[in-house]
């Protein structure tokens, strides 16, 4: 089982040519809504729809035999996570990753899709319309960026650093309270900590280079999946911090609410995860007189 990985691309430039742009900015009453759940930021669009449903029959008519599980099926049948963890081909399909900046009109919001067989990772794309960049790849493959400024680039493997010099990517708000002080408490053990925009664009950033990990509490696997596809490929490992496997078809982090998603370098994972997992450092007591 081999996608086209230029075709797959070539699909999701014309699909958010088509769906996507069009409407961007230019949304009207009653084509945004507030999905059920605690999330006030959980939004659907009628381009994110119309963008799944598009995609689904061109990427399936690449690969006989192979499904789709988007964003917008699951949320109207939980049950085809299941197909992700089946010898069947699937299709992981965020439509549009990022919906709430696509709402609003801004810009951080990307088209991505992953090929996913027997719960591992074949294939990735994640498609930034705006910028017209495009990550990807296929296990095996290598990963690449094409860009509109120049020809298609090869990305490197990550390359082991101090840990101390690393730049992570944490999404801070998707934790509770006093999980979220004590992350904040260990920034110091790193170079710097940086929020997380949305997940292609958190991954893109690893892909480059600007970060070393990054730590996720919202763990949906078209959130992950395209992204992860792509940096396990040049070395990257993930897994929950309580060291468990991650399942797409099972991404729950769990009852702890200190479980998180860690996305490392793989020979550098368990120095990471054992920074994050440690105590925090004590409080600074101030200096008398």
């Amino acid at each position: 089982m081999t996608p086209d990985i230029p075709r797959i691309a070539s699909i999701i430039r014309d699909v958010t040519a088509e769906q996507v742009i069009p409407r961007w900015k230019k949304l009207g009453v009653g084509e945004v809504m507030r999905k059920a759940g605690p999330e006030p930021d959980d939004l659907v669009t009628v381009a994110d729809r119309a963008c799944e449903q598009a995609l689904g029959p061109r990427l399936c008519g690449t690969l006989p035999g192979s499904v789709v599980v988007g964003e917008e099926a699951v949320s109207a049948n939980k049950d085809l996570l299941r197909l992700l963890d089946s010898d069947q081909a699937a299709w992981v399909v965020d439509p549009i990753d990022g919906t709430a900046s696509y709402a609003a009109g801004r810009n951080e919001f990307d088209v991505m899709v992953a090929l996913v067989k027997g719960g591992a990772l074949v294939a990735g794309w994640i498609y930034a319309p705006v910028a017209d960049e495009m990550y990807l790849g296929e296990k095996g493959g290598g990963v690449f960026h094409d860009r509109p400024d120049g020809p298609r680039k090869k990305l490197s493997p990550v390359k082991k650093r101090p840990v101390a010099t690393m730049t992570g990517i944490v999404g801070l708000r998707f934790f509770q309270n006093p999980v979220r002080e004590a992350l904040k408490a260990k920034i110091g053990g790193f170079a710097r900590w940086k929020s997380t925009i949305c997940a292609g664009h958190d991954y893109a950033r690893l892909l480059r280079g600007e970060a070393q990990f990054a730590v996720y509490r919202k763990t949906m696997p078209w959130d992950h999946a395209p992204g992860l596809a792509l940096a396990e490929e040049l070395g990257f490992s993930y897994r929950w911090t309580d060291d468990r496997p991650y399942s797409f078809a099972d991404p729950c982090a769990g009852e702890n609410p200190s479980t998180a998603l860690l996305v490392a370098p793989r020979e550098q994972w368990d120095e990471i995860s054992g920074r994050i997992n440690s105590p925090p450092p004590p409080a600074r007591k101030a200096s008398a007189g």
